[in-house]
C-alpha cells in the first residue's frame, strides 16, 4: 500500500516536471518571435506537449493526431532549414508512433524521461539562440527605454 502511494506520487512529480519545463518552453517560444525569432520553437514545443499527453492518455485517436502534427512540423523544420527541431521531432514522432503500432511496450517512466530529454534539448536550443539574438540586436544599442528595460 505504501509503495503504491510512493509510485503515485512520483508519478505527479514526473507530470509536474514535464509541466513545468513544457511551460516555461512555451512562454520562452512565444517571446521568441516577438524580439525577431523564429517561430519553429513555438511549434516544436506545442508539438512535444501535444505528443506527452498523448502518451499519457494511451488514446489511439489522440496519438494519430500527435504523430500526425508531429510530422507536419517536423517537413516544415525541414524546409526551414531547423535541422536540430527536425531532429528532435523525428526522435519523439517516431517513438510515439511505434507505441501506436504496438511495436514497443516500455515502461512509462522510461517514455517520460525521453520527453523530459526533450524538453531539456529543445530549452537549450532555445537559450542558445536567444542569446545569439540579443548578441545580433546589440549592435543597434540606441538607449531608448525599452531596451534598457530589458525588452531585449
Amino acid at each position: 500500500m505504501l509503495t503504491d502511494l510512493y509510485l503515485k506520487i512520483g508519478r505527479y512529480l514526473v507530470y509536474l516536471l514535464i509541466f513545468s519545463l513544457g511551460s516555461y518552453a512555451l512562454l520562452q517560444s512565444m517571446y521568441i518571435p516577438i524580439i525577431g525569432g523564429k517561430a519553429i520553437f513555438f511549434l516544436v514545443i506545442l508539438t512535444l506537449l501535444m505528443q506527452v499527453w498523448a502518451s499519457i492518455k494511451q488514446h489511439k485517436g489522440y496519438q494519430v493526431i500527435a504523430v500526425l502534427f508531429g510530422i507536419i512540423v517536423m517537413i516544415y523544420a525541414l524546409l526551414t532549414h531547423t535541422l536540430s527541431h527536425a531532429l528532435i521531432l523525428l526522435c519523439s514522432t517516431g517513438l510515439l508512433a511505434l507505441l501506436i503500432l504496438n511495436k514497443i511496450n516500455p515502461k512509462p517512466i522510461i517514455i517520460a524521461v525521453l520527453f523530459i530529454l526533450a524538453l531539456f534539448y529543445i530549452l537549450l536550443i532555445q537559450h542558445h539562440y536567444l542569446i545569439e539574438l540579443k548578441q545580433h540586436y546589440q549592435q543597434f544599442e540606441t538607449g531608448e527605454s525599452w531596451q534598457q528595460m530589458g525588452a531585449l
